[in-house]
């Protein structure tokens, strides 16, 4: 479950790729997911909750090296 609490000001959210705890030696995955680990829709589905319940005026998706791949993908 998601808490969320309105506020005006600007808020910012930052995602953690799942994918790296679980596999020690991988540095990267682009926040790809795996067979069994669906990254891309489970980010999806944490910014659509977010935007349901915030209705925000617009929203950035924001990343640099292999942040940018998801940030393109879910805007």
């Amino acid at each position: 479950m998601i808490g969320v609490r309105r506020d005006p000001r600007p808020a910012s959210i930052a995602f953690a790729d799942p994918l790296l705890e679980q596999h020690e030696g991988l540095k990267t995955s682009w926040f790809a997911g795996s067979e069994t680990l669906a990254t891309p829709q489970m980010l999806r589905t944490v910014v659509d909750l977010l935007r349901n319940a915030l209705s925000p005026t617009r929203i950035i998706f924001a990343g640099s090296s292999t942040g940018a791949h998801p940030a393109l993908l879910q805007a």
